[in-house]
């Protein structure tokens, strides 16, 4: 049976490949959409799909959120595997996975999506006006999603 998932006491961890774990809180919003290019093929005589086929898999990942702690943006800044307080020239960018808990409702099971190999091609570092609490957005492309299933007995 299913149940209505209530995101407020979901849990957001992310960490680097190298299993640093990443402080990203004051979630405000979490979206992970996997997609698939599809490739239709049609024939002359037919207005009919005769065949498909999936390729290019990617998981894109948005992330709304009020706080995060300095080294997050340092484990970007660095590149993969390590960490920088500046940016650094290389062209290993460091890859992150996402892993979203989310109970239901009653708290009867709880969904766990596990994204690994996240890429965010920008980390916004300050993004504040007048007389607001700054927040910040994410958006980033995964490699996979390795796990999605209920891990309320786990």
């Amino acid at each position: 049976m299913s149940r209505p998932l209530y995101f407020d006491d979901g849990v957001l961890e992310v960490e680097t490949d190298a299993g640093a774990t990443v402080a990203i809180a004051g979630l405000q919003g979490l979206t992970i959409t996997p997609s698939w290019n599809i490739n239709r093929y049609y024939t002359a005589d037919s207005g009919f799909i005769e065949s498909q086929k999936q390729s290019e898999h990617e998981v894109p990942v948005e992330i709304d959120y009020g706080k995060f702690d300095v080294d997050a943006a340092q484990e970007w800044l660095g590149g993969d595997g390590s960490t920088a307080t500046s940016s650094t020239d290389t062209s290993d960018p460091q890859k992150f996975t996402v892993t979203a808990v989310t109970p239901a409702d009653d708290g009867s099971f709880e969904r766990t999506c596990v994204v690994e190999g996240v890429t965010f091609e920008e980390f916004p570092m300050v993004d504040g006006s007048r007389d607001e609490f700054e927040e910040f957005n994410l958006s980033g492309t995964g490699e996979i999603i390795s796990q999605l299933e209920d891990t309320s007995a786990a």
